[in-house]
């Protein structure tokens, strides 16, 4: 908080309720036993993160933000539905 104040947490507590949300979403909404399996994949890697970062400072650690925002990236991908091209 220091850094960047009441904004910056509260911007932070925001990301953390949107990711948590994306992932409670993408569980219940999933119909597909495999697209189910990601969400509960990106739910659980959610919580973890949530956890771990109420404990140490993720953001200053660029490698590690780059694999985590690599993984949410992926896994919300492959839980959303596509309609394949020309149908």
């Amino acid at each position: 908080m220091i850094e960047t104040g009441i904004a910056g947490v509260a911007a932070y507590g925001l990301l953390l309720l949107s990711l948590l949300g994306s992932g409670i979403r993408a569980v219940l909404q999933s119909r597909d036993n495999e697209r189910r399996r990601y969400a509960v994949v990106f739910l659980g890697l959610t919580l973890a993160y949530a956890f771990m970062s109420y404990f140490d400072n993720l953001l200053q650690g660029t490698a590690v933000m780059w694999a985590w925002w690599a993984s949410f990236a992926a896994l919300l991908t492959l839980t959303k539905k596509t309609d394949p091209v020309g149908s």
